[in-house]
C-alpha cells in the first residue's frame, strides 16, 4: 500500500518540519481519533511504524491512504 504523510498541521504549529526524536502523533483517513507512535521515535522510524498501522487497517485490499503528522 502507498502512504503518503502529510505535514502541513505540523508545520503551521511549529513552523518548521517535523524532524528529530519525540512521541509521535498521527491521523488515520479512516479515524478522528490520533494514533501515537508506541514509543519516543525519530520520525522515520515512527513513519515506518505508522505505515505498518496504515497496512494493518486497509487489509490485503488497501492501494493509498494519506496520513497527517499531527503537532
Amino acid at each position: 500500500m502507498q502512504v503518503e504523510f502529510r505535514t502541513g498541521l505540523y508545520f503551521i504549529s511549529h513552523q518548521r518540519r517535523p524532524s528529530g526524536r519525540g512521541c509521535w502523533a498521527f491521523q488515520f483517513e479512516d479515524s478522528p481519533e490520533p494514533w501515537f507512535a508506541p514509543t519516543a521515535l525519530t520520525i522515520s522510524e515512527a513513519k515506518k511504524a505508522a505505515t505498518q498501522e496504515a497496512n494493518r487497517r486497509a487489509g490485503p485490499g488497501g492501494i493509498h491512504t494519506i496520513v497527517e503528522v499531527l503537532p
